[in-house]
Order: structure tokens, then sequence, then C-alpha cells
């Protein structure tokens, strides 16, 4: 049993308080959010969030060692992040999720396999704008039928970069896939959205489909019926793949390139990076090429320190006790704030709010793996099966960026303001504007900011 007391919750005389909710203030203040949530001994009721409870840095250990069957993050994820009624399908196979997990990570022994590897190494052959613009990136997911339909096709390349010298670029808009956005976003219309893709992928999935093995999609299809998975929940996995995999990757690359932006000292690093590896080891990115990446993997790994997405939702199968007596009753919404947990100084150094990819260096982090100090991919037994396949894929487009741009000031000499964080489903950089110049990586010589 529990009282609710001015606005506060009592268990036992364990107070847990209730505090604002600065994620819903454009204009809040990220220290004052620190300290009320360390007042509160990092576990509070948040005014007007979607869950009960918010846990913070000392609970990390205690809230990744529970069980499914004491928290469980697909209750949450039914109930906080999907409203529609369709989309309650996504969670009614996890034989689908294995098998992609096992093809995206190339652990599958399947000679049709050992091609994808070699197709991600030539996604991006050339440097340049023509990487991003080209057929073969959209070939490795979706296959050549699929990248050779008109509307498709375009959307995607066009949703990249568009030909310019000098301009402000909204990378809101760089990043909208519009046939998918065109009828809904992304949760509240999942039934829309399918619609529009079936017409791409109706046929797959059926006993009369025909499958060529050319991109991740068709090997899926032909390997469906060997796990015994549904025509219904193959559609509905395959495109919730397919959705969240570009809006997620994309706010994620956004947001890298608006933290560089607004640190421009950070770019140069970058950029001789790259210079140097294009010296060594030629254009062409390679899985070779990728392991040099060094300071680029701590730069994005930085990057999502500052903006990770917020994996951790749960419910509570059971009442629950934290190790300060604190209550959490049966099917109440839980959730860690990972966005609080990394500017914790304690664990991530002095001035934890500030972005500096040197962080992830002296901490020995690799983006691809998981660790007390990189939730990126969650933790414990809630680890991304497709963190590998999605880091190189993000480390291959930031390469690609860095090797054709250069991050400017604006028209009045102005660095890119900071601008703060937009808290939704997803965290985003709540400024979307940069200024880029195309440039020619071998003949790149550091600005003086």
């Amino acid at each position: 049993m529990f009282l609710r007391i001015n606005s506060d919750f009592v268990f036992d005389n364990v107070q847990i308080r209730t505090i604002e909710n600065f994620e819903l203030n454009k204009n809040g203040n990220i220290i004052n959010y620190l300290k009320k949530f360390k007042e509160a001994n990092y576990i509070a009721h948040v005014e007007s969030s979607k869950t009960d409870f918010v846990l913070g840095d000392i609970f990390q250990k205690e809230y990744f060692h529970y069980p499914m069957e004491l928290f469980s993050r697909t209750k949450s994820h039914k109930k906080v992040l999907f409203r529609s009624s369709s989309s309650y399908q996504l969670f009614r196979n996890k034989s689908f999720n294995i098998l992609f997990s096992q093809i995206l990570s190339g652990k599958h022994k399947n000679l049709i396999f050992s091609k994808i590897p070699k197709s991600i190494n030539q996604a991006f052959i050339k440097a340049g704008e023509d990487h991003l613009q080209d057929q073969r990136a959209i070939k490795l997911i979706y296959g050549k039928k699929i990248a050779d339909e008109s509307l498709l096709y375009k959307s995607i390349r066009e949703s990249i970069f568009p030909k310019f010298t000098y301009m402000e670029v909204n990378l809101a808009k760089i990043f909208d896939l519009s046939f998918l956005k065109k009828e809904s976003d992304l949760f509240e219309g999942y039934g829309s959205v399918r619609r529009v893709l079936n017409s791409y992928f109706g046929h797959l999935g059926t006993p009369e489909s025909k499958t060529t093995n050319d991109g991740i999609v068709d090997i899926l299809d032909s390997l469906k019926y060997k796990m015994d998975i549904s025509h219904d929940e193959f559609h509905s996995d395959l495109y919730y793949w397919i959705i969240n995999f570009n809006s997620v990757v994309s706010i994620c690359l956004s947001n890298f390139i608006v933290e560089i932006a607004v640190n421009p000292h950070t770019f140069s690093p970058l950029a001789l990076e790259q210079k140097n590896i294009i010296f060594n080891y030629g254009e062409k990115i390679s899985k070779v090429s990728l392991r040099k990446m060094i300071l680029l993997d701590a730069a994005i790994a930085e990057s999502m320190r500052m903006s990770n997405v917020p994996f951790s939702f749960s419910t509570s199968c059971k009442d629950i006790f934290f190790s300060n007596g604190a209550l959490v009753p049966k099917d109440s919404q839980t959730k860690f704030n990972v966005f609080l947990y990394n500017r914790n100084s304690k664990i991530f150094g002095k001035n934890a709010h500030l972005f500096s990819p040197d962080r992830q260096l002296k901490l020995k982090n690799k983006l691809n793996i998981p660790s007390p100090t990189n939730f990126t991919w969650g933790a414990q037994m809630y680890v991304c099966p497709f963190k590998d396949f999605i880091s190189d894929y993000m480390k291959i487009f930031a390469a690609t960026f860095i090797r054709t741009f250069r991050i400017c000031k604006n028209h009045e000499g102005e660095i890119l303001d900071h601008g703060g964080y937009v808290f939704e489903d997803l965290i985003t950089r709540a400024n979307k504007s940069v200024y880029l110049r195309k440039h020619n990586i071998s003949y790149y010589v550091p600005d003086n900011f």
C-alpha cells in the first residue's frame, strides 16, 4: 500500500518525490534537471510523464539485472510507445528478430550470407556525394527490384543530400523519408505506413514470391518458412524494422552532425583522420578502414551519449523494493533515465554535459560494444541485436559526410548555437540547421575557430 501526500509518493516512510518535467519544457535547464533528480535520490515521479517512476544512477545495476519476469520491456513498449492496436503484432514473434540478428551480424553459415559483408564494403565505393545517391546502398537492404522502383528510390536518394556549394541545410528535411511520412508519423499511423510499404513488399512471404537473394529483405523472405513465421508476423516485423531503422538511425546521424557543428573544433581531427585513411587505404570504405576510424568511432559514441535513444522503459510485473527501501508497485511504468546518467560527472568525468570525443578514448569505449559507460545499445539482457550492423552503417555515412562537406560558420561568421534538446519518443537536437561547404578531403586544411 502507498499514500499520495503533497504530490509525493510515500512507501513505508520512504518518500518518492514528484519533480518538474524538464523534458516538456523547451527552455528547460539540464543542470537544474540533474540537481532536482539528485535531490530526489535518483528515483522520482515526474510530472506529466508517460512513466510512473524514473530511476537514476544509483539504481543502474539493480534495474538492469532484474529478469524479464520482474521488469518486462515488452509490456512497457506496448503501453508507452505503441498506441495503435495493429502495432501489437510487432511483439508476437521472437524468431524473426533472432533470424534478423543472425543475418545482420553475419553469424549465419549459409553461403547466402557471405555476400553481405562484401555488399556492405561496396555500398559506398566512391567518395563524396555519389556514395549517398548511389543505388547500391539501397539495394543492400531492399534488393535490386526495390531500388529500381522510382518512388522509393527517389524518396531515399533525395532524402540524403541535395547538390549545393554553400548553404544552410535543415537536417530534419535531409533525413525525412517522405513516402513514410506522407500519411502519418512513425507510431500513430502504423496501419497507414503499412499500406504504403505493402505496395512494395506485398509479394514477400507468400508461396508464389520469387526472391533474388540480392538484399537483406529478400534473404529474410527466402528463410521465412524455415523459421515457421506466419505471413502477418513476417510483414509486421519487416515493416517495423524498415521504419524504425530509417527513423532512429537518421535521428542519431542528424544529432551527430549538429554536435560537430556546435563544436567545430572537433571537425578537424575527424577530417584529418579521413584524409590519412584515404592516403593509406584508398577511397574505398572497407572493414579494414572502418576499424582505423578510431576518432570517428569515438565521436559518434560521444554523440550517442549526449542524446541517447531512451530504450529503458519497463513494466513491473510484481511489487519491487529497491535497495533504498522505495517500492515500485506492480504494473508501474518505469524508466531508467539514461540521459541524466550520461551526464554524471562521477562516471564520465569533468564537464560531463559537454560534447568531447576524447572522453570516449579515455574510457576506452567502442561504439558497438555495450558497457556501463556506453548504454547506446542497452545493457545486460537488453542489448540491441543489430548493434554491429548499425554501427558500421553510421560510420560509413558519417565518414562519407566528413569526406564530402566541411562545417562552416553562418553568414554572420557565428558558430551554430547549441539550441538544447527536444524530448519525444526519440531525443533530438532542437537546432537542426547547419552550414556546409563541399570540399575535397585530400586537400583539407584545418580552419581556425
